[in-house]
């Protein structure tokens, strides 16, 4: 009878020995590759956040990182490989969040997944805010002006974009929701062909983002009204908030994330967030993510998947209040 209670006490012991194996094992990161999906093509600026990340997280976690470009059906394509994969932290998605969210709110089912169920945010990278702009031959020099005659002109004022549902087309939705104006949107086929038209006089307006204007200013063809997130832009100091303009409610960002499939346990995402934001705070990261007009900056663990959420639901509500569809 002793032999028997030593034997299950010694298989109970082996047991829970190796529960915990598995258990440590489970929550820790394998020796194999980490693939970081872009689902754009090379030379963009998801692309630049994924090998920047690639070269400053392999030593970091002692593994090598993979960049996969995986473009089509605007970065639904990539995104469905990473959903795919096992949620162990080797397959991660370099997300443009703000597109991806205002896709799905446009597409709904056809992304063939949904951000909020299937996916978690490891961390934030950084963001690109928008600017309003104007042709600089408008006698329009402030966003209240802008306000005052799109009031006064309903369905005249044109915005330009890079398509219907596209980031730009939502943010000046944003605009009309908020501030109970009508403007008339010209999608165009890229924001670089809708820059090229503002420039020219064709269309009056566009909310892009920070790099197509910060380029074009001095140029003397455009001016800048506001900058749609909390602080000023360094390339552009003078131009004021949105929120200083007296349109708080206008404030956008394209924001760039990691996310991993949901179910990837809580001790690998809190080591990715870990080594992501230390990297991204690292000067070369930092100086390399600005000269591509990227502002960096983290979220901790606890912060990602709540703000990854607000953002979601945001462009969701912009979307169908506003009718938008591709």
């Amino acid at each position: 009878m002793r032999t028997l209670k030593i034997f299950f006490a010694v298989a109970a012991s082996l047991f829970l020995v190796t529960q915990a194996v598995q258990a440590q094992a489970k929550d820790t990161l394998g020796k194999e590759p980490i693939k970081l999906v872009v689902a754009f093509p090379p030379g963009g600026a998801v692309d630049l956040v994924g090998r920047l990340l690639a070269d400053a997280l392999a030593p970091r976690l002692g593994v090598p990182i993979i960049v996969e470009n995986k473009p089509g059906f605007a970065g639904n394509i990539g995104a469905m490989e990473v959903l795919r994969s096992k949620p162990n932290g080797h397959t991660l998605l370099v997300a443009p969040l703000t597109s991806y969210a205002i896709s799905e709110a446009v597409l709904g089912s056809e992304t063939g997944y949904s951000l909020k169920k299937d996916f978690l945010a490891v961390s934030a990278v950084g963001q690109v805010p928008f600017f309003l702009a104007v042709n600089a031959d408008l006698p329009i020099k402030t966003m209240k002006d802008y306000y005052e005659l799109a009031k006064s002109r309903p369905g005249q004022v044109t915005y330009g974009s890079s398509g219907n549902g596209s980031t730009e087309q939502v943010v000046a939705a944003l605009f009309e929701l908020s501030s109970k104006v009508s403007m008339l949107h010209v999608p165009y086929k890229g924001g670089v062909p809708a820059m090229t038209d503002l420039m020219g006089g064709q269309i009056m307006s566009i909310f892009a983002t920070s790099p197509n204007v910060v380029q074009n200013v001095p140029g003397g063809k455009i001016r800048a009204l506001a900058i749609t997130t909390k602080q000023r832009s360094p390339a552009l100091p003078d131009v004021p908030t949105t929120a200083e303009a007296g349109f708080p409610e206008v404030e956008a960002a394209s924001i760039y994330a990691i996310l991993a499939p949901r179910g990837t346990p809580t001790a690998i995402v809190e080591r990715l967030n870990k080594e992501v934001a230390t990297a991204v705070k690292t000067q070369e990261v930092q100086t390399r993510l600005r000269k591509a007009a990227i502002e960096p900056y983290t979220w901790s663990y606890e912060e990602a998947d709540t703000l990854m959420k607000a953002d979601i639901d945001k462009w969701y509500n912009v979307v169908k209040k506003a009718n938008i569809v591709r």
